[in-house]
């Protein structure tokens, strides 16, 4: 493989890595929608691996969920040590349809990330936080971005 597209990809690479604290962490519908672009014939013949570097990085980086960085507390990919299997946490805000709102204002803000789960039977939010990038402040903009949510939604129902 030629040198300049490894060093190309590397560049992207860190581009992508060093905008993480800055980007939402999950991606817009217009990123979403955009990888339709992907949705063509595949070539006869060989494509320009420069090109194809490009396309992965410009239509595909933008749609992607920004798990390498500290604010992800989604799914766990992976192990856990039995310690960090105390950080999981799960917490309800009255009712199932409650619940399911400020998760999705959380998600919408793109401060932090949550899964659903069901817990005893209800819907619940479940952070799991176990990345060794998250720091003090990541976890402070993930509580805000969770309190945030929740006034939103009980100022309206």
């Amino acid at each position: 493989m030629p040198q300049h597209i490894l060093i190309d990809a590397a560049q992207r690479g860190e581009q992508f890595l060093s905008a993480l604290p800055d980007r939402s962490i999950y991606p817009t519908a217009e990123a979403l929608e955009g990888l339709s672009a992907f949705d063509v014939p595949l070539q006869e013949e060989p494509v320009d691996p420069a090109q194809v570097l490009e396309e992965l990085d410009s239509i595909g980086s933008p749609a992607t969920v920004a798990s390498p960085g500290g604010r992800y507390f989604g799914f766990v990919i992976g192990g856990t040590l039995p310690a960090a299997q105390g950080a999981a946490v799960l917490a309800r805000f009255g009712n199932d349809d409650r619940t399911a709102q400020v998760m999705k204002h959380i998600q919408a803000g793109g401060e932090a990330w949550a899964s659903d789960t069901v817990w005893q039977g209800k819907r619940a939010l479940r952070l799991s936080v176990s990345s060794w990038a998250t720091t003090d402040d990541d976890m402070d903009r993930t509580l805000r971005a969770i309190f945030e949510a929740h006034d939103l939604v009980k100022a309206t129902t």
